[in-house]
Order: C-alpha cells, then sequence, then structure tokens
C-alpha cells in the first residue's frame, strides 16, 4: 500500500508541485544567503570534493579493494560473534513469573512453605533494583508453565508478578527478573524453578537430544545443564524429561533366565496385580463401571509382600518373584517424549542479552559439550524450539535477499537494456551493509529482525542512488563525453541529492536511534542500520562507485568489439526535455 501511494504521489502529484515550484523560481529573486551558499557549495564541489573524485578513481584498485576489504572484515567480525545475533524481538511485557515444579509426592505444607518464601524475596528483589516497581503478586496453585508446556497437577505452582509500566518503572523487566532469581530460595523440594519475563513461552535456546536409552539421555541432559550452567548471563535451564514418582526397576537373575523369563513378562504380571486387570464392563444407561481385578490393598501397600509375589514362569511353575529377579527403587520419569521414532529430551534456558546470546550458547554447546556427550552415551542432537525456529528464520532471510537481487537485477537490466551495468549498481548493496554491521558493533546492538528490514530499507535507498549516477554517467557518454570526465561530471551532479537524501535521512531517524526509552528499543536495530549504513553508503556512491566504474570503463577498452558495444551506453529517452525543464544539464547542476 505504501509503493502504491508513493507512485500515486510520484506521477499524479508530484508533476502538479514542480511545476508550480520551477513557475515560482523564475519570477522569485534568489536570497543574499541562498547566493552565499550555492557559491561556497559550488567551490567545494569543484575544488575539494572533484579532486577527490580524480583521486579515487586514479586509485581505483585500492579503493575498491578497500571498500570489499572493510565489507569482508565487517562480515568476518559477525560470523565469529563480535556482532551478535539475535532473532527474538524481545518484546517486554509487564509481568513476570516464578514457575515451580515440585518433586513427585511433596506435601502441601512444604509446597505452601516453599512459596511463602518465593513470595517473601520479591520486595527484596525490588528494592534491588530501585523499588516501586511492583504493583501487585498472584500466587496460583496446581499450574505452571514447564519446558514451554502448561502443566496441571498437584506438584505445580506459580506466582505472577505485575510491573508498573515501563516509563514508570526505574529498572527494565530482565533486571527485576534476575534479582528475583538469584534471591529465590533453593530446596530439596524443587525440582525445577523458572523466572519469565516474556510474552511467549519458548526459551531463547533449545538444544535436542536423541538416543535409544532414557536413562542415557537423562545423564546427557543433566551433564549439559551442569555445563551451560557455567556460562555467564544463562539461566532458567531445564529439560522437558522431568522426574515422577519413584519406580521399582526389575533385572532377572540366572535362575529366572534360566526359567525362560524375560522382564517383559515379570513387568506385565506384575502390572495385571498391582494395577489391575480389567474384568468386566457392567452397563447402566449411558453409565459405564468398570470392574478390575487386583490384590487386596493391604498387600499393595506392604513392600514385603512384593518378594513373595508368584511369578509364572514359561513352563507354568510358580516361582516367587525375589528368587526369580532383583530390583531397585529408582526416580522415574514422568514423560517419554519422541521425535522419528527416537526417544529425545529438550534442553532450553534463557540468556541475558548483555552477556550472551543463544546462538552463542549452542555453539558453545555444540562444539564444546556434545562431541562428549555423543561418545560417552551414544546420542545424537538437532535444535528445537527458539534455536531451530532461528535457524528458519536466516535461512528465510537469506532465500528472500537473493530473491530480491534476482528481481532488482531483472528490473535494472530492463530498464538499462543491458546486463552488464546493472552490476555495477547491484555491487553497493553487499558494500552498503558496511556501515550497517559496523553500526551495531559501535552501539553493541545484536543483529536481529528489526535490524534486517534496515538492511532491505538500507539496500532500496543506496540502489536508488547508484541507479541515478549510473544513468547521469551513461547520458553524458551518449552525448560524446569522454568516459573518465562522464563519470567525474556524473558524480558531481548527484553529489547535492545525495548528500541531502542522506542528511536528512540520518536527521530524521538519528533521534530514533539514540532514543533511551524502552518502548523505543525494539526500533534501535533498524535506525541504526539505516542510519550507519546510509553515511558509508553516501561514501560509498560518491567514491567508491566512481572508482568501479572505472574499473568497468578500463577493462572494456580492453575488451573485444562486442563486449564494448554492450558497455557503450545509449542515450536516456527524454533526457533533453529534463534538460530544457530544468534550465541546465546534468553536469552542471549544483
Amino acid at each position: 500500500f505504501m509503493i502504491g501511494a508513493s507512485l500515486v504521489e510520484c506521477f499524479l502529484v508530484l508533476p502538479g508541485h514542480l511545476r508550480a515550484s520551477f513557475e515560482g523560481m523564475r519570477q522569485r529573486t534568489e536570497s543574499a544567503f541562498r547566493k552565499r551558499f550555492d557559491t561556497a557549495f559550488a567551490r567545494f564541489r569543484e575544488e575539494r570534493f572533484r579532486p577527490m573524485v580524480r583521486l579515487a578513481m586514479h586509485n581505483r584498485l585500492v579503493v575498491v579493494g578497500g571498500a570489499g576489504s572493510l565489507f569482508a572484515v565487517m562480515m568476518t567480525l559477525w560470523v565469529s560473534g563480535w556482532i551478535k545475533t539475535d532473532l527474538n524481538l524481545n518484546l517486554s511485557p509487564d509481568v513476570v513469573s516464578a514457575q515451580v515444579q515440585f518433586a513427585a509426592g511433596t506435601p502441601e505444607s512444604e509446597k505452601l512453605a516453599y512459596l511463602g518464601e518465593l513470595e517473601g524475596v520479591i520486595a527484596a528483589a525490588d528494592a534491588a533494583v530501585g523499588g516501586d516497581n511492583v504493583v501487585a503478586h498472584l500466587v496460583s496453585n496446581n499450574t505452571a508453565i514447564i519446558a514451554n508446556d502448561r502443566k496441571v497437577g498437584a506438584q505445580y505452582a506459580s506466582i505472577q508478578v505485575e510491573m508498573v509500566s515501563e516509563e514508570k518503572r526505574g529498572a527494565t523487566v530482565a533486571e527485576f527478573a534476575l534479582a528475583w532469581n538469584e534471591r529465590a530460595p533453593r530446596s530439596h523440594v524443587v525440582d525445577s524453578l523458572q523466572v519469565l519475563e516474556r510474552f511467549s513461552w519458548n526459551s531463547d535456546f533449545s538444544l535436542l537430544l536423541k538416543g535409544e536409552e532414557v536413562s542415557d539421555l537423562k545423564r546427557a541432559s543433566d551433564e549439559l545443564m551442569e555445563r551451560l550452567a557455567t556460562l555467564d548471563g544463562v539461566r532458567n535451564l531445564h529439560d522437558n524429561l522431568p522426574y515422577g514418582n519413584d519406580q521399582l526397576v526389575f533385572e532377572l537373575t540366572p535362575e529366572g533366565q534360566a526359567l525362560g523369563l524375560s522382564t517383559g513378562a515379570v513387568g506385565s504380571q506384575l502390572r495385571a496385580a498391582y494395577d489391575g486387570r480389567r474384568v468386566q464392563i457392567f452397563q447402566d444407561a449411558d453409565a459405564e463401571t468398570e470392574v478390575r481385578l487386583t490384590l487386596p490393598e493391604i498387600e499393595r501397600a506392604d513392600p514385603a509382600s512384593l518378594a513373595r509375589f508368584p511369578i509364572r514362569t514359561s513352563g507354568g511353575e510358580m516361582m516367587p518373584l525375589a528368587s526369580v529377579a532383583t530390583w531397585e527403587r529408582r526416580r522415574g520419569i514422568e514423560e517419554i517424549r519422541h521425535h522419528d521414532t527416537q526417544k529425545t529430551v529438550a534442553v532450553s534456558g534463557d540468556v541475558d542479552l548483555g552477556t550472551i546470546t543463544g546462538g552463542e550458547v549452542v555453539a558453545f554447546a555444540t562444539e564444546e559439550v556434545i562431541p562428549e556427550l555423543e561418545r560417552k552415551y551414544g546420542i545424537s542432537y538437532g535444535l528445537d524450539g527458539a534455536s531451530l525456529a532461528a535457524q528458519e528464520t536466516q535461512a528465510q532471510f537469506l532465500r528472500s535477499f537473493f530473491i530480491t537481487l534476482g528481481l532488482i537485477f531483472i528490473v535494472l537490466a530492463w530498464v538499462f537494456s543491458s546486463y552488464t551495468w546493472p552490476l555495477a549498481v547491484m555491487a553497493a548493496i553487499p558494500l552498503g551493509l558496511t556501515g550497517a554491521l559496523a553500526g551495531h558493533l559501535l552501539m553493541g546492538l545484536p543483529i536481529n529482525p528489526m535490524s534486517m528490514m534496515g538492511l532491505f530499507a538500507l539496500t532500496g535507498i543506496i540502489v536508488n542512488d547508484s541507479i541515478i549516477l549510473v544513468t547521469t554517467f551513461k547520458n553524458l557518454r551518449a552525448d560524446g563525453v569522454e568516459a573518465r570526465q562522464a563519470i567525474e561530471d556524473a558524480v558531481c551532479a548527484r553529489l547535492r541529492p545525495v548528500v541531502v537524501t542522506s542528511i536528512t535521512t540520518i536527521a530524521g531517524l538519528s533521534f530514533l536511534m539514540l532514543e533511551q526509552a524502552p518502548v523505543a528499543a525494539i526500533y534501535t536495530p533498524l535506525a541504526a542500520a539505516i542510519c550507519f549504513g546510509l553515511a558509508y553508503g553516501t561514501v560509498l556512491v560518491l567514491l567508491v562507485i566512481p572508482a568501479l566504474l572505472s574499473s568497468i570503463v578500463e577493462a572494456g577498452d580492453r575488451a573485444p568489439l562486442w563486449v564494448q558495444r554492450m558497455l557503450r551506453p545509449r542515450k536516456e529517452p527524454g533526457r533533453d526535455a529534463e534538460a530544457e525543464l530544468l534550465g541546465e544539464g546534468a553536469a552542471s547542476r549544483p
């Protein structure tokens, strides 16, 4: 819609404004200040800027190579992690929550006692970050968000803390959440405690471990979380393979194996005795009554009766359980997850963006920790949750970027009637990213989705300036001006519009870029990408593109005749009418 509106403005509204402006210019006498300014600008253009263009063209290989080297340096800093990447927008709500999972079988009195302690440190956490940030809090029993899923049951609880609006509070939500998490009591009855400060339940990073044995997966998950906990800025570590009630793990004795028993056969007989076996269903209208046959309650509650429980062998004999199997009590797993027929566990956590990013945590895990776990437990790994979404977002961004480049090339090839000159224009696109990346590095900002939007906008601005510069050069060449002189005149002709465009855009966005209010922080990367990218892009269009054009012309002079004919510009239609309307040639415009 915005592009459509701009086209209407360009072709239907703007011509009328221009006509009125030109008529007014013929009748209006220029002020003394305007005359002095135009004279000073023309002197700067001819005495200062034009020699700089000549120098850049004379040292074209140094200029183009230097621009390419700067681009390579900035890309290296990005890839190596000096410029961070965080594909979460990190929208900050006004609510912080503590999600608690208690150990299975925890008495209600101990749960309430712990929740009371967790409530008690809210005031201390608030005071630690300036005070007067908390409005109220609410305790919810029997429900919590654990491992990115809402859980309901006696072992879950949560506390929601409502904070004052961003404009009034003296600390960010993340700072309060960190202070609360640091002061939260630690207890043996708590399996998991997560302090969340986001709209989404998804964690900042998530790694998926895959394997055959649940016990190996759980041990690998615990070791991975232990290693990740050593990193500064990593918190809320958890997995989605939580412990449940205690379980008895059976192993056959040599006698049991000799009798042809298996652990599955023993387990099925025990399950039928202790959980019961359905023997009949009574129907009463719409109601059903299930009849199950189990051991008497007194025997099921007596651990000693387990050793005497009779097990039927494959030969039909009845043997006491103690003679065919041994067992030990272990903490059981509450829920086992599968992915592509493999058992899995997702290890997730949150990060403090001022210290580390989710991508850096994933890189550390995949390079330093997981290879050891693969050798030790025979597991494999992949990405999950936010980490998988970030990988997909990066791939989608690259696809969109290359599609955009292809569409730009098609349009330019059609406009220029050439497959060569569009490359001169498009060379400014990757080089123009240098300024945007440098801006993020200087301001300590991560590359996020708003930064990517800024990069697309920056690409459009730089391409527009380059198109006008190359078009002016081609028109001068078509008028018979020598190639290098045409480049020089074209750049000088476009100096004022390029500089004015850059200054007005940077001035308009600089306030947004420097705004410290939390509400505007989400737009800071977008403004930084455009402001710094356009500041460097101005130098790029005015000095690097002329050096690149000079290199193309020199290469064309040495090329075969058919290549020279391809590079020989044709006069753009309508140029004479434009010059007549403006009252001067493009090359002489101040």
